[in-house]
């Protein structure tokens, strides 16, 4: 894994999404911890939602993780067209935790038939598993071609390719996210303009654009009236002040 840990953030298909998206960690006391106090509340082919007795972080588990799901190409290519978008949505979170045969065409086959739905849940496994020049080329037309705030994951996805080409299109994106109203509006869940403006900062630093080009920004975002504690926790240390 590259640094600290990608952050797997939430896919919209809903902007009041209250999932923690899926869990990272495979070793089981980890995993445990993650669990305690929750019960399961939904189960289907592909994951499992565990949830706090106060309906607050709803936990989704792929099952691919523990092997209790399966899929082979066959299937999948086979399979995909009959899928509601919320299936097809609920198969690509959870894909990310598949060790089996056929990852990388199996992601091929997402990219090739996807929607902006889908896209966006798998951006770090094509960063990690495809050849660089193909996950730079797919990361970077997402990020030209799909809306502001529902970025990150590609923004994520740039800086684990550890790619330079992708620098021209995050300046690019950042540029047009200080251009929106939206950026300094306090949200009662979450600014997912915002949100995006944390993430595409991340990239940018990791990638090795100038800190102090980007240090207005990050003071700016730490001061947002609803996101500004987590501009702080994920971008501080960036700049010298975590």
């Amino acid at each position: 894994m590259l640094g600290r840990n990608p952050v797997i953030t939430n896919v919209r298909p809903q902007k009041k999404s209250r999932y923690m998206w899926p869990f990272t960690s495979k070793r089981n006391d980890d995993f445990a911890a993650l669990l305690e106090g929750t019960r399961l509340t939904r189960e289907t082919q592909w994951s499992r939602e565990y949830q706090h007795p106060d309906g607050t972080n709803a936990l989704l588990d792929s099952r691919f993780r523990d092997r209790s799901a399966t899929i082979s190409y066959h299937q999948l290519s086979t399979d995909w067209a009959s899928w509601s978008d919320a299936e097809k949505l609920d198969f690509c979170q959870s894909f990310c935790h598949y060790r089996g045969r056929n990852f990388a065409k199996m992601l091929r086959f997402i990219v090739n038939n996807g929607n902006d739905l889908v896209w966006s849940t798998i951006a770090m496994p094509v960063a990690m598993t495809l050849p660089t020049n193909e996950a730079v080329a797919f990361l970077c037309d997402r990020i030209e071609n799909s809306e502001i705030g529902t970025r990150a994951n590609y923004f994520q996805g740039c800086w684990i390719t550890k790619s330079n080409d992708t620098v021209p299109t995050l300046n690019d994106a950042i540029n047009q996210i200080w251009r929106s109203p939206e950026l300094m509006v306090p949200h009662s869940f979450c600014n997912w303009v915002t949100h995006d403006a944390i993430w595409c900062i991340d990239a940018l630093v990791r990638l090795g654009e100038p800190k102090e080009q980007l240090l207005d920004h990050y003071n700016q975002l730490s001061r947002h009236p609803t996101m500004g504690t987590q501009a702080v926790k994920w971008l501080a240390e960036h700049f010298n002040q975590g």
